[in-house]
């Protein structure tokens, strides 16, 4: 087994974060091929204009985009040579290889923004001013389509590669190691939920609070 020393930890969450991103790409790929199939399924009345497939693929590649900024958050910040002194040849060495890897994704030069702005937060843009501002467009140079994904996938998929056969002797067991799902205990309500009661109790809650600010309130 290798030393728990921080680089292992690094390859496996890239490992990850990569195998979370191509089985998306892949998902989105065979919605899109099964698209006239797929769009018969339909949702309530409140949704049931929006195409089913259109649906997953946009959701898909919304999580493909957040997932894509943590892989080049962990590859940038953590696969270095400051941060594993002991393999600093081999790490330099490796991202000196992948420049033009990391210089074609980096031409989606919207997806930090895009991600922390749009996806991951409350809408949001520099200085708290709200995406909704009246008057305002704001531009996003992110991958919208499936080949962009698909390409974004492939260049991921060569980086990891790279790392791989220039540590043999991690990559060995990264896959034979815990899953995160192994690393996650979730905490499970002890009672089953009746969702309509519960709505029922919590709105008559927030109707008596109502009205006693009503008449609380002489305006």
């Amino acid at each position: 087994m290798v030393e728990s020393n921080g680089l292992f930890e690094t390859i496996k969450t890239l490992f990850y974060l990569l195998s979370r991103i191509k089985l998306l790409v892949a998902a989105c790929k065979a919605t899109e091929e099964n698209e006239l199939y797929i769009n018969n399924i339909k949702l309530n009345e409140n949704y049931n204009y929006l195409p089913f497939g259109r649906i997953i693929i946009g959701t898909g590649s919304a999580h493909i985009i957040i997932m894509l900024c943590a892989f080049l958050d962990e590859y940038s910040s953590e696969f270095v040579h400051t941060k594993y002194p002991q393999y600093s040849k081999r790490i330099d060495k490796v991202r000196k290889s992948l420049k033009p890897v990391i210089k074609r994704i980096n031409s989606w030069s919207g997806l930090r923004d895009y991600r922390n702005q749009v996806l991951a937060h409350n809408l949001r843009i520099k200085n708290g001013e709200s995406l909704f501002l009246i008057g305002k467009e704001h531009s996003y140079k992110v991958p919208t389509t499936i080949n962009e994904l698909t390409l974004i996938s492939e260049l991921l998929s060569i980086i990891y590669l790279s790392i791989g056969i220039t540590f043999p002797e991690i990559l060995s067991v990264v896959f034979s190691t815990g899953t995160v799902k192994e690393k996650i205990k979730f905490e499970k309500s002890e009672v089953a939920i009746d969702v309509e009661k519960e709505i029922r109790e919590i709105r008559t809650q927030v109707n008596k609070i109502l009205r006693s600010c009503d008449s609380s309130d002489p305006n």
